[in-house]
C-alpha cells in the first residue's frame, strides 16, 4: 500500500469548520440587511410625517395673526395614514403671541410628531 507523502488540500474537518464560520458571517449580513431596512422605514415615516406638520404650520404662518384659531377637524392624508391636529392657544407665553401645536399622527402605529410655532400679533408691534 502506498503511503501519501505530499498532503494538498483541506481535510473534511476543515472544510466544514470554514463552511461554519462562512454561514454564521452571512447571517450577520441577513440581520444587519433586516435592521437596515427597519431603519429605513423609519426614517420614511417620520420624514412624511415632518412633510405634514410642516405644510400644515406654514399655512398658519402665512395667514394674519386673526386667522389662526383652533380647528376642530383633523385632517386625514390622501392615503389615510396620518391624521394632522392642531391646537392654537392665544396669549401664550406673552400677549400678542398664539402658541400653534401642531400633532401629526401615524394612523399605523400611532406613533406622534409634535410641532410648536409662535406666531406674532404683526400690528401690535
Amino acid at each position: 500500500m502506498k503511503t501519501m507523502t505530499n498532503n494538498k488540500g483541506f481535510t473534511l474537518i476543515e472544510t466544514i469548520i470554514s463552511l461554519a464560520i462562512l454561514s454564521i458571517g452571512i447571517l450577520a449580513l441577513f440581520a444587519m440587511q433586516t435592521l437596515g431596512i427597519r431603519g429605513n422605514a423609519t426614517a420614511s415615516r417620520v420624514t412624511t410625517e415632518a412633510q405634514w406638520g410642516g405644510d400644515e404650520i406654514e399655512q398658519m404662518l402665512t395667514d394674519k395673526y386673526a386667522k389662526v384659531v383652533n380647528k376642530d377637524a383633523v385632517n386625514v392624508s390622501g392615503d389615510g395614514r396620518y391624521t394632522v391636529a392642531r391646537t392654537v392657544t392665544a396669549n401664550t407665553p406673552v400677549k400678542n403671541i398664539k402658541t400653534i401645536d401642531v400633532t401629526v399622527t401615524s394612523v399605523l402605529d400611532g406613533h406622534q410628531l409634535i410641532f410648536q410655532y409662535l406666531k406674532a400679533n404683526e400690528s401690535a408691534f
